[in-house]
């Protein structure tokens, strides 16, 4: 039989293909031809660590689909390819995007840059384009000549597979399935980030001081092994000088609170402090509106003896946090025992019975305020998160989570304080949830509340009908909440992957969610510039920095502490210290560094994990500089880190001074200077040794003279107290480098895992 003649390529007509059905799998399940689930990103993609995209048509743009419920900023960080085109794997240095990719990036765009690279150079972009999307044998074969030559994925470079959570329990020495507990809870990111095998040589130094003997043979030489019993010695010392100022503090389980404990202060410092408060805090936490306050005020001072309970403590709540940074405040010993009485009185009235009288907008008030004084005064503060919950049960069952638009008779005012109310809620959510390691129990779409508007105080009252916006660029008294508001979703997504229990975070998921709260954040410096001149002030700027800035050391700090052997981490080392220092070194204000030093744990839990990324980092940069010879040499990068330390044992000491009772910070940083200006060899361990026996004498004898101004209590153990490592979580603890967790710590064992021992 005569063949018949087969018909060219280019005798084909060149018609354009039209798809009347769109395309409801993913562009590289459609290539690939397997079953697509159609979730965005599909499972299939997922499993292949490729971008997932969706193209209804040939010639439609790309896209990606967003489930239901999901934020429009939102982002999946397995949907990025851990994929890098420079040399050897490496990221060249700022080549984020090489990293983390580009959102926008469709799998379609390949095959053509591809087509171009085999294109003759008489044929145009173009005309490639034509042919990579006809529908013709010519546009096909192009494709499968395309794919079929194209080379294949190269594997995920070493390290890229683990996750964060698998990193910290290795360097532990803890299998996946273990649960560790610190004092019967789980461990808070600071303890976590600080079990880094760099710390090992002061872990031992504080291990064989408190008796233990997982490091005894650390220190066989003689004349460190003597300086061992005189650090044990001062740490029972500062224990006892703290159980006793401890003793005299009012507490809620033995306080009587009396009526007249309740008493404010005169008119005039009350106006003082009132004032502060809505020039500080109620920026960021919105929870009182100006003008209406305000004339509860004036009510509450034309009768003080008749005021109802509920504006009394709201009153006092309000005087307590204004003085807090007032500049008197640390000349007056009373205020701090004052403000604990009235914090306690408040959440008597809150847990009294008849619970259902409090269940309004005023009982929502006193609760926020009531968090807000005991995160700032330390009341009962690893409770706090506990409270939280109470709060977000009290505001669902008021209807706070929904929208008012679907509350029938809600007035414009009414709405606008029940929004700002459940912004602040959620914001105090996540701080709380970030403070304690623990799952957060609100989600994107367990609410539909919107942001609040974008107005001033004076512009609503009970009389307006109608909101008049203003544009975002102009500040008003909303603002930095709004700016929250801004950054919610992606923060929200890094606590479900931090802190949630079957969470397994990559590298590529840390990559991607810090570009999206960076990218959330960045309108920020912006709108400083816009509005350098309005009621923006350096206390605002400090305290929004520090609510959103927080939230990248836990996300990048597992992979920082890889970096030193695996440089492919190394951007996560420098976001990890960039944002520890912009926390420890915040713009000059003097109100904000008044709420430093008093010590609050407003501030506590995200400068442990601050101050830890600034150690890891100095660590590393002197154990690299030990080995090139050049230790002693002054260095532009660690200079500012150097002095970063000092200043926070500076303010460790006006802690101190204050009413502070832990002295393991000061000690603690005391050493790190002395491990990174030490040598090699034994004298290491002695000088470790050395700087942590003269930095517990000074801060003993601070403890000691405020222990002298404090009547001896009437407690028979504090006389005699048997020093139990156990027992040292007062307030400032060394947690960060010491976590007291039963077997999650050991230094020889864990330095074994790390190869760190021979």
């Amino acid at each position: 039989m005569e063949e018949q003649p087969q018909r060219h390529q280019e005798d084909r007509p060149l018609l354009p293909r039209k798809r009347r059905r769109p395309a409801l799998s993913c562009v590289a399940c459609r290539q690939r031809k397997i079953r697509c689930d159609r979730t965005q990103p599909c499972k299939n993609c997922a499993t292949a660590l490729v971008q997932c995209l969706y193209q209804p048509f040939v010639n439609s743009p790309v896209v990606t689909r967003h489930p239901p419920g999901a934020p429009t900023g939102a982002v999946a960080g397995s949907v990025l390819q851990h994929r890098t085109s420079t040399e050897h794997g490496l990221p060249a240095a700022g080549s984020l995007a090489h990293l983390v990719g580009e959102s926008n990036y469709p799998i379609v765009s390949q095959l053509e840059a591809a087509a171009r690279e085999t294109a003759s150079p008489g044929v145009s972009s173009s005309n490639v384009r034509t042919q990579s999307h006809g529908a013709t044998g010519s546009g096909l074969d192009l494709r499968y000549q395309i794919l079929k030559d194209r080379p294949a994925d190269p594997p995920l470079q070493p390290g890229l597979d683990e996750s964060g959570w698998h990193i910290l329990k290795q360097q532990v020495g803890l299998k996946d399935s273990d649960v560790p507990l610190n004092k019967h809870r789980p461990p808070r990111w600071s303890e976590w980030l600080g079990t880094a095998p760099e710390f090992s040589t002061i872990y031992s130094c504080y291990v064989a001081a408190s008796g233990g003997d997982g490091s005894a043979s650390w220190f066989q030489d003689a004349e460190t092994a003597a300086l061992i019993p005189r650090i044990s010695e001062l740490l029972q010392k500062a224990k006892s000088a703290a159980v006793k100022i401890k003793s005299s503090r009012p507490s809620r389980a033995s306080l009587q609170i009396a009526a007249a404990d309740l008493t404010p202060p005169t008119r005039d410092v009350a106006d003082a402090m009132v004032e502060l408060y809505f020039q500080s805090f109620e920026s960021t936490y919105r929870i009182l509106h100006r003008s209406s306050f305000r004339n509860e005020y004036e009510k509450f001072w034309a009768s003080p003896a008749a005021a109802p309970a509920s504006l009394r403590l709201k009153v006092l709540l309000v005087v307590a946090i204004g003085a807090s940074i007032h500049k008197d405040h640390d000349n007056d010993p009373r205020s701090y025992d004052e403000a604990s009485r009235w914090i306690c009185a408040a959440q008597d009235w809150l847990l009294a019975p008849s619970e259902k009288a409090r269940l309004d907008i005023t009982g929502i008030q006193i609760h926020c305020l009531s968090f807000l004084a005991r995160q700032i005064y330390s009341s009962s503060a690893d409770l706090v998160w506990i409270s939280v919950g109470n709060m977000i049960n009290a505001a669902i069952q008021l209807g706070l989570h929904r929208d008012p638009k679907h509350i029938a008779a809600t007035s414009p005012f009414q709405a606008e304080l029940r929004r700002r109310l459940w912004a602040t809620i959620v914001e105090m959510e996540m701080q709380t949830a970030m403070d304690t390691a623990m799952a957060v129990r609100i989600r994107v779409d367990d609410f539909d509340t919107e942001p609040p508007s974008h107005v001033n105080d004076h512009e609503i009252n009970e009389e307006t009908k109608g909101i008049r916006l203003h544009p975002r660029t102009q500040y008003t008294e909303t603002s930095l909440q709004l700016l929250l508001v801004d950054t919610r979703p992606i923060r929200l997504q890094i606590l479900q992957l931090l802190n949630g229990l079957h969470s397994k975070f990559l590298y590529a998921d840390a990559l991607a969610l810090s570009k999206e709260l960076t990218n959330a954040h960045r309108p920020f410096s912006k709108f400083i510039q816009d509005n350098s001149r309005s009621g923006l002030t350096a206390f605002h700027r400090n305290l929004l920095d520090y609510f959103v800035c927080r939230f990248l050391i836990p996300l990048h700090g597992p992979f920082a502490s890889k970096a030193r052997t695996n440089p492919l981490f190394h951007y996560s080392r420098r976001v990890s210290v960039d944002a520890a220092m912009a926390i420890v070194s915040p713009e000059p204000s003097e109100p904000y560094t008044r709420m430093m030093t008093l010590g609050g744990n407003l501030l506590r839990e995200g400068l442990r994990c601050a101050i830890t990324a600034i150690n890891l980092d100095l660590v590393i940069q002197a154990d690299s500089d030990r080995l090139d010879g050049t230790l002693h040499r002054p260095s532009p990068f660690t200079e500012p880190l150097k002095k970063a330390v000092k200043d926070m044992m500076a303010l460790s000491e006006e802690q101190i001074k204050k009413h502070e009772t832990n002295v393991k910070l000061h000690s603690l940083l005391a050493s790190i200077l002395a491990l990174i200006d030490a040598g090699s060899g034994a004298s290491v361990k002695k000088r470790v040794a050395q700087a942590a026996i003269d930095s517990l004498e000074h801060c003993l004898g601070l403890l000691q003279s405020v222990a002298e101004t404090i009547p001896t209590p009437t407690l028979s153990s504090v006389s005699s107290i048997d020093f139990d490592p156990g027992d040292w979580d007062l307030d400032w603890n060394m947690d960060m480098l010491m976590p007291d967790i039963g077997g999650f710590w050991d230094p020889k064992s864990a330095a074994q895992a790390n190869g760190l021992l021979r």
